[in-house]
């Protein structure tokens, strides 16, 4: 009946992606400022590694190890889709300019004897959503319309505008299935691919 009257129009609450041009100018603000390298960290790190809130805050020192003077290992040992047997790694190189493996490694080297939780404390999942509503209002943006949600669908929508193929996307997440597509949160993107294609036929 709710179909029947369109009463069942309620807007889908799905948070926009929080992409590298954000996170590169939020960086730039906070980076001389020490008190923000962990939240920095955090969001880098979801979003470079497509990790959901749970993985990110749950990660210990221990989890972490440094392959070379490029890439990170990152052992996941549960999450939502892996729930037995053993953890997940995840592998993490670095690039130019910020990135969480400089941001990881920071925080390591300033701390080298700390043991526990990577982000220290035991920070529970409001902090982080905190922390991304006041770096997106920093730089500009409507903190509503971002949430912890929004690392991981950042990370899935750049690597989807640089033209990354979709398996490689779904392996880099962990997606077991195409639930990868509900992370592809570039609507413009789409269209003018779309738009692209047609004008070649």
């Amino acid at each position: 009946i709710k179909e029947l009257k369109y009463l069942d129009t309620t807007p889908i609450n799905r948070k926009e992606p929080l992409t590298m041009d954000i996170l590169r100018k939020v960086h730039d603000e906070w980076a001389a400022q020490p008190t923000y390298l962990h939240i920095l960290a955090a969001m880098f790190l979801g979003h470079d590694a497509l990790l959901r809130s749970s993985e990110l805050l749950a990660l210990r020192t221990t989890d972490i190890l440094w392959m070379n003077p490029h890439r990170m290992r990152i052992a996941i040992a549960r999450s939502k889709t892996h729930r037995e047997g053993a953890a997940q790694l995840v592998y993490v190189s670095d690039r130019p300019g910020p990135s969480s493996f400089k941001l990881v490694r920071q925080i390591q080297e300033e701390n080298p004897q700390h043991k526990g939780l990577l982000l220290g404390g035991g920070k529970a999942r409001n902090w982080l959503a905190n922390g991304i509503k006041k770096a997106v209002q920093l730089v500009g943006l409507n903190p509503a319309v971002y949430s912890t949600h929004s690392l991981r669908a950042g990370g899935a929508t750049d690597l989807l505008c640089a033209g990354i193929p979709r398996e490689i996307i779904q392996k880099a997440g962990r997606w077991n299935s195409d639930e990868v597509l509900k992370y592809l949160r570039d609507e413009c993107f789409i269209a003018d691919t779309c738009a692209k294609a047609f004008a070649k036929l």
